[in-house]
Parts: structure tokens; C-alpha cells; sequence
């Protein structure tokens, strides 16, 4: 199998938002929290969020996985 520079695959703003993703880590306090798994790629999603008066307030997130499903967490 070829391998090919990282520039390749994937433009410019993907690896910018996989180099500085917004609003990444954990919430201490958040209202609630979820984690997904994608079974085929084993790709793992934890978001947790903050409401007031019934609005989300603040979110987070902690992704492991590929470079695609990283940069997808951009604010």
C-alpha cells in the first residue's frame, strides 16, 4: 500500500482544525455527557455540555481517532 504525506489527503483547513481544535477537553461540570463509538474504525466521541436555563451554555469534547473525525469537532 502507497503511502502519501498527510498534505495529501487532506486540505489545508482539516489540518488546521485537527492541529488546534476548538473547544476540546473535559467539562467538570457538565449537565451531560455522551460517548460514541464507531464499531468499524473504533474512532471513540465523549461531548459534554453545560445548560442554563435550558441553553447549552459551554461544550467540550475529547475525540480518539483519525485525523477526519478530529478536525469534525470544530466549534
Amino acid at each position: 500500500m502507497a503511502k502519501y504525506p498527510v498534505n495529501v489527503m487532506f486540505n489545508e483547513t482539516v489540518l488546521e482544525h485537527f492541529r488546534n481544535p476548538h473547544n476540546a477537553g473535559s467539562l467538570p461540570d457538565a449537565t451531560a455527557v455522551v460517548e460514541v463509538v464507531n464499531p468499524v474504525c473504533g474512532d471513540v466521541l465523549r461531548l459534554s455540555v453545560r445548560t442554563d436555563a435550558g441553553r447549552v451554555a459551554e461544550a467540550r469534547f475529547k475525540t480518539q481517532g483519525c485525523v477526519a473525525a478530529i478536525a469534525a469537532q470544530r466549534r
